[in-house]
């Protein structure tokens, strides 16, 4: 886990550089996903930190600002992270959340957002294997209709049902339905 984390903050340095925005945003969504599933500290940490960096990176463009504040704290994050040194990573990760809410009073917002995002999924993952939408989003702590929306925009349900099964058996099925 101490690997991806150290290697998401150094594609979070590099796209901040770039004024990546759209980079950012997706090692965001990449993290979200391996949230849901790890649940790890340190990972939740940085999933909100890079989120945050996403959109504070989008404010700092948008004013012509410099992200080189939080280039240099995330690459001492990424040192900290490497030298095994958890008292370090701690502090060095608080100094870098820090500097985000100096620059961007919604951090607690961007905080909200990714735990949110991560119980959507997980509860996602949960009906993807059989679990019902009622079921999955009550084990959550979310709304069923959150849950739905999430599912109905994604087809991880549908093809685990589907896999297998060819198209003219499928018709035949609709058809044997509906005559």
């Amino acid at each position: 886990m101490r690997r991806s984390v150290s290697s998401a903050l150094k594609s979070a340095a590099i796209a901040l550089a770039k004024t990546d925005v759209v980079a950012l945003s997706t090692l965001s969504e990449g993290m979200i996903r391996d949230i849901a599933v790890t649940q790890d500290d340190d990972a939740v940490s940085v999933a909100v930190l890079v989120y945050a960096l996403s959109k504070v990176s989008q404010h700092l463009s948008e004013r012509g600002n410099s992200a080189a504040s939080l280039i240099r704290k995330v690459t001492a994050v990424v040192e900290a992270l490497e030298k095994s040194n958890d008292t370090e990573f701690a502090i060095r990760l608080q100094s870098t959340f820090a500097e985000v809410r100096r620059l961007d009073s919604r951090l607690k917002l961007y905080v909200q957002e990714v735990l949110s995002k991560a119980r959507i999924k997980k509860a996602s993952s949960l009906h993807g294997t059989g679990i019902s939408v009622s079921r999955a989003a009550e084990l959550m702590g979310i709304s069923q209709w959150e849950l739905m929306s999430y599912v109905g925009k994604t087809i991880v349900a549908d093809t685990q049902q589907l896999e297998g099964i060819t198209a003219r058996r499928r018709l035949q099925y609709a058809r044997d339905v509906f005559s």
